[in-house]
């Protein structure tokens, strides 16, 4: 179980890290992010790994293993039910994201 804690506490300090001090640059400023949709303005949308989507799969993974954990499961069904919530939750944060891209504006003239 410390495992399982003391992986859902890192992914919830990233992922609070995250959205208060990284505005829209999701600290990945490389070419080698996957789910680039070829626009680098930073108006794209949502990385697949980018830093909120992967702390927010650490997050849920940590403390839904935990939780199973706790409930009494073996060491093999909390890892299955941590990893099911943890694409989960992955899944939600990147549609999130994507609505919240959706959302702005531009100010390019085409």
């Amino acid at each position: 179980m410390p495992v399982f804690l003391t992986l859902g506490g890192v992914g919830f300090v990233l992922l609070i890290v995250s959205l208060v001090f990284d505005h829209h640059h999701d600290f990945d400023h490389g070419d080698l992010s996957i789910g680039d949709h070829g626009d680098h303005d930073g108006g794209g949308g949502p990385r697949l790994l980018s830093l909120k989507v992967v702390a927010a799969f650490l997050a849920a993974f940590g403390f839904a293993g935990a939780i199973a954990r706790y409930q009494g499961l073996d060491m093999m069904s909390s890892s299955l039910v941590a990893a099911a919530s943890g694409f989960f939750l992955g899944a939600v944060a990147y549609k999130l994201l994507g609505l919240v891209y959706r959302q702005q504006a531009s100010s390019h003239i085409t």
